[in-house]
Order: structure tokens, then sequence, then C-alpha cells
């Protein structure tokens, strides 16, 4: 018997079940894994980062007693969601994998109506991508486009604050923030949840300025997360919404490009606790409400960067 579950929907908006739980926080969303989630975000990242595959088989060959398969393959279903998570947030080039799947092959051993055991051969884990060479030509040659550009902003002064006010500003001023499809959930829209929205299209949301932003720190070797979490809007309204942290001289900081670019300000560069909690909700261990407290965030400085 083989039954499938769709595991992951479109764009980084993700929900994972709130009884998970990992290690303490680190710079990196691998370092907080399990070691059964690790063993699948490096079958992933071997198999599917580059799209030289797009499906890898695991054995597991493990009877369950009394337990029914749907329910025996629960943590396997949990676990890759949290590993691809990883895996995505970790990589912000990994833009063209809009969903995995998770297949398995077994079969529950039956005594009249109950079930007295169920047993899970192999799993089965699939990647969709949306790519072709010529995209990837495309966005690498954006890519390259923007880091010039911050090279030439930054030719005298090449610090890490320099090149990560450069960033900010590559960011907000060749982005435009696509309000009319900020809700729509469908796969020709799914860019914009991407760099590949900021760096092609020039068009993205809340998240896709995110990991554009840490694609491009990432490049300049500058510690930063994504974050997802809940800000408060102008009607007073809590929403979801993503951001970024960097550190700085050993501290942490919040940075906001997407307000940052709709209010054409620096309110949300490089702001501490104090300035963020008027409007972010406060980033403390496993606080990240999109994905109910699976990751941890770094604690950010009191005070905003001066």
């Amino acid at each position: 018997m083989k039954t499938k579950f769709l595991l992951l929907v479109v764009g980084l908006l993700i929900c994972f079940g709130s009884s998970i739980t990992v290690n303490a926080m680190s710079e990196k969303y691998y370092q907080q894994l399990n070691s059964d989630q690790k063993k699948i975000y490096n079958e992933m990242l071997n198999h599917f980062y580059g799209a030289d595959s797009t499906e890898f088989y695991s054995d597991i060959n493990r009877t369950f007693t009394g337990i029914p398969m749907d329910i025996a393959i629960e943590p396997y279903k949990n676990n890759a969601l949290i590993a691809y998570s990883a895996l995505l947030n970790d990589y912000p080039d990994f833009y063209w994998a809009t969903q995995i799947s998770l297949s398995f092959t077994g079969g529950n051993l039956m005594s009249e109506s109950e079930v007295k055991s169920s047993t899970i051969y192999k799993v089965l884990y699939y990647l969709n991508v949306d790519s072709t060479v010529t995209k990837q030509e495309v966005y690498e040659k954006n890519l390259l486009k923007a880091i010039r550009a911050i090279n030439k902003k930054t030719k005298k002064k090449k610090s890490d604050y320099q090149r990560i006010l450069a960033i900010h500003k590559y960011i907000c001023k060749n982005t435009k923030y696509d309000i009319k499809h900020v809700g729509n959930t469908a796969a020709k829209y799914h860019y914009l949840h991407t760099a590949y929205g900021v760096f092609v299209k020039k068009k993205a949301v809340c998240d896709g300025y995110s990991i554009a932003f840490k694609e491009l720190c990432d490049y300049y070797k500058i510690p930063c997360m994504i974050v997802y979490g809940r800000v408060k809007n102008k009607y007073g309204v809590y929403e979801n919404h993503a951001w970024n942290v960097v550190k700085l001289k050993k501290k942490w900081y919040a940075v906001d490009s997407t307000w940052d670019d709709s209010s054409k300000s620096k309110t949300w560069f490089l702001c501490g606790r104090k300035q963020l909690k008027k409007t972010h909700m406060e980033i403390t261990a496993n606080a990240d409400v999109l994905q109910k407290g699976v990751f941890s965030y770094p604690k950010i400085n009191k005070k905003s960067y001066k």
C-alpha cells in the first residue's frame, strides 16, 4: 500500500506541529535540528540542492505494535517538514523548490477490525521544483548585478555596517511590494516569496525581501537569519510577517526591509528591542508564530545600532 502526503504549501509561510522541540538557538537553522532531522536535511541537501535529483528513498523497515500506519508515519512527516524548512532558510538561493511530499510503503496487520501492528518499509521524499537552466542563469546574472552595485557603494568603506546598509538600500530601491498578490498562493506567484522575485522580477512580499537580504548577507559572510513572526499593522491588528536579524560587532539587530521600503525610511534598519517591540512581536526563544515554536532566534540588542 502506498500513501502520499502533501507536506509543504507554496511559499515559505509554513506551519509545524507545536509538539516538536529543538535545541538552543544558533546562527543556522541546521544546528537547531535533532539528529533525525539533520539526517533528512543532509539527504535533501545532497540530492536536491542544485537540482541533481528530485527524490530519494530512506529505508525504515520498522514495525509499530498496536499503532496504525497513518499515525506511525507522523514523526517522519514532522521531521521532513522541519528539515525542509531549515534547508530553505539556510540556503536562500534554493528559490526554485516549491513543495515537498512524502510517500511510504508498508501496511497494517489487522486482527478482526483492529490494527495489531503496522510496518513501514521505505519513505520516498519527492521535491517539486520550478526551475530551468535559463531561469537559473538569469537569477545568477541579476544576483551578481546586485553584488556589483553593493561593491560599488562600499568601495571605500568595506565594513560590515556599510555592506548591511548597502544591501538594505539596494533591496528597498529595486523591489516593489506586490500588495495586490500578497495572499495569493497560486503557483505562478510563488516567486514573490523568494529571492528570485527581488533580483529578477523586482517584485516580492515580506519573506521574499527577507530571503534576498540573507542571500546578500551570506555572500559577505555576515551572520543573518530570516525571522517569521507577527507585526502590528496601522490598524492595530497583528498579522504574519517576515524580517531579518543580523549580527554586527558581536550584537544582534533587526532589519525589516519590507517596512522600510513601504515607509521610505530607515526606521527598521538595525533596530533594537526597544524600537522593535512597538510593532513587532518580541523575538524570544520559540516565539516564531508561523512555525509554532520550532525554531529559536537570537536575542537582539536592547538599543538600536548607532
